[in-house]
């Protein structure tokens, strides 16, 4: 009796998803902003299961010292100590990422030493890591008109993201998308990276600024074996 063999041939895939911004709330123009030692900001829908959350604030105090806290339980990493503008003005900001997300109504708190919380900007992004989304960071201040957060070099399909603060007018440079912009001189940016220079660049007038860049990571596609599947048995796998 001859053997009648199948080749099952299953190509390798390395793909990565894409990371998409869900939805979002900035600053004071959508009830997240005021002053005093705690500030809330709630999202507008439902968040969904396993996406991520990005949340920075700003505080209006150089000596700021700012923790978060989630509603729904949600754990939240810092992308950084919380840091000081340059120049002259009494301003400090802090981001802070959230990874395989439980789903409902979320509102983030976050506290403030100084009790002068100013604005909480919170994003929710889909199509990220569940297991290490944070990637890459770096910070930068300054005093002038040209901003740049420095080199960062990031894994390309990443989604980098962007938090300027201080007391300009900014505009978004070097390919970003600013998505949430607040009165008060806080901005916040996004850019899928191809390639792996993930640094952003903002411009202004004459200002002091702060600024938080950091990578937020793609989930990675699996790659599936090549097999071999017989009628009279299993071949190698």
């Amino acid at each position: 009796m001859k053997k009648l063999a199948i080749l099952l041939l299953l190509l390798s895939v390395s793909g990565w998803a894409a990371v998409a911004r869900v939805q979002g709330r900035q600053g004071d123009s959508l009830g997240c902003g005021s002053s005093g030692l705690t500030q809330t900001c709630a999202f507008t829908s439902n968040v969904t299961a396993h996406n991520g959350i990005v949340a920075c604030a700003q505080a209006n105090s150089s000596a700021s010292s700012m923790t978060i806290a989630s509603a729904i339980g949600n754990t939240f990493t810092a992308v950084s100590a919380t840091l000081p503008s340059g120049g002259g003005i009494n301003k400090a900001a802090r981001c802070w990422v959230a990874k395989d997300i439980a789903a409902g109504a979320e509102t983030v708190t976050v506290t403030d030493t100084q009790n002068v919380v100013h604005e909480v900007f919170i994003e929710e992004y889909s199509g990220g890591s569940t297991t290490s989304l944070l990637g890459a960071s770096v910070t930068s201040t300054g005093v002038g008109t040209t901003m740049s957060s420095g080199a960062l070099t990031v894994t390309s399909g990443s989604l980098v993201v962007s938090f300027i603060f201080g007391d300009g007018a900014f505009t978004s440079g070097n390919g970003f998308s600013t998505i949430g912009t607040a009165a008060r001189g806080n901005d916040i940016a996004d850019k899928t990276i191809v390639g792996t220079d993930g640094s952003a660049t903002w411009t202004s007038g004459a200002a002091d600024w702060g600024m938080i860049t950091f990578e937020i990571k793609a989930a990675g596609g699996a790659p599936v074996k090549l097999c071999t599947l017989s009628l009279m048995g299993v071949g190698p796998c």
